[in-house]
């Protein structure tokens, strides 16, 4: 079922071209999608004087990684056919003027691409924020970044959804 919270939306078809849009690019729709922000704070973890990512932090996406790859890979790929027009106006509006298929295929591509990291990563803070330690790890788009944040199960499971969608789209 769709969360009420994704139909309590104006412009839902604009919303989901933009994140479509942002994906493709490899960027994190945050605005768009701030109310799956988790309630819970991102956690780190010192040992032997090196910051790391807190694998308690994976459980802070659980539920949308779940409600996400709880729907039924046909009826999103018709939805996504059948709205078509409607998103591609939208994205023309973006200034995009690729098809649906080929912006979600791209999107799928950045996230296929992540590395499933079961090891420990990482992290340094030059500043306020958090970066990955590891120089190829920190040159990932943004939105491979938040995979990695979002730990390998969930991980795993997005892209093996993603991958069952690929080809219906």
């Amino acid at each position: 079922t769709v969360p009420e919270q994704w139909l309590d939306r104006e412009d839902l078809v604009r919303r989901f071209a933009v994140v479509v849009d942002n994906s493709a690019r490899g960027q994190v729709p945050s605005r768009q999608l701030s109310f799956l922000t988790p309630a819970k704070p991102f956690a780190v973890v010192e040992r032997a004087g090196v910051l790391y990512l807190d694998p308690a932090n994976y459980q802070r996406f659980d539920a949308v990684t779940d409600m996400l790859t709880g729907f039924d890979t046909a009826t999103v790929a018709s939805l996504a056919r059948n709205l078509s027009p409607l998103i591609e106006q939208a994205l023309g509006e973006l200034g995009n003027n690729l098809s649906t298929r080929e912006q979600l295929q791209s999107a799928i591509d950045q996230i296929l691409a992540v590395p499933v990291r079961r090891d420990d990563i990482a992290l340094i803070q030059p500043n306020v924020l958090y970066e990955f330690a590891e120089p190829r790890v920190e040159a990932l788009s943004p939105l491979q970044k938040q995979l990695l944040r979002m730990g390998p199960e969930n991980t795993v499971k997005i892209q093996d959804y993603l991958t069952r969608l690929r080809p219906l789209l």
